[in-house]
């Protein structure tokens, strides 16, 4: 099958693909990752496009299904305006700049409650520890060296902060995608320190 001919990429962040069998390698050579798919009605996913799906955090939308529009993000920028600048324009993510780790932290905590939130440059961990001491936040650092599934699988947070250093441009734009794409739901393992208790 001539896999370049079976998919097309409408406006935004939503591919179409048009296979009747979906398997890993159409999922592969459509390019989706992070991002949201739309399949026909009748379109039959094997296991490993499945697990394709999963790995790479991509939303499923059926034909004749409302689609569902990307999560809005803000991208908080400490210091790095240029790399936040442009890694939010690609994926229509808002920006903020602000002076320090803690206006960083006290800007994401409410917004968090609604929408992604990411925090460019400064000291990562500060503001981590800062917005995760707030109950109901996951905030977690990420390097482009760290895997994102595990993260994303284990942790989904609704924060994350890394430092610019060491990221392209392409590595943001996905962390972001992929950031967009993955469900707001705390993980069923994910157990909250009980208020008032200090480890």
């Amino acid at each position: 099958m001539d896999h370049a001919k079976s998919y097309d990429k409408p406006a935004g962040a939503i591919a179409a693909l048009t296979d009747r069998v979906i398997t890993e390698a159409v999922l592969e050579h459509a390019g989706i990752v992070g991002r949201q798919v739309l399949l026909g009605r009748k379109a039959v996913i094997t296991p490993s496009g499945y697990d394709y799906l999963r790995r790479n955090r991509v939303v499923v939308t059926r034909a004749g299904s409302p689609v569902r529009n990307d999560l809005p993000g803000v991208v908080i920028s400490i210091n790095c305006d240029a790399l936040a600048d442009s890694a939010a324009k690609v994926v229509s993510w808002s920006r903020v700049s602000v002076a320090s780790e803690v206006e960083a932290a006290a800007r994401a905590i409410p917004m968090a409650a609604t929408t992604r939130v990411a925090c460019c440059g400064g000291e990562p961990g500060i503001v981590a520890c800062l917005v995760n001491r707030h109950r109901g936040m996951r905030a977690a650092v990420v390097n482009s060296n760290c895997s994102m599934d595990a993260i994303w699988r284990q942790m989904n947070p609704n924060v994350v902060c890394f430092s610019p250093e060491h990221w392209s441009l392409a590595a943001v734009w996905q962390l972001l995608r992929q950031f967009t794409a993955c469900s707001p739901e705390v993980p069923a393992s994910w157990k909250e320190v009980p208020e008032g208790v200090r480890t």
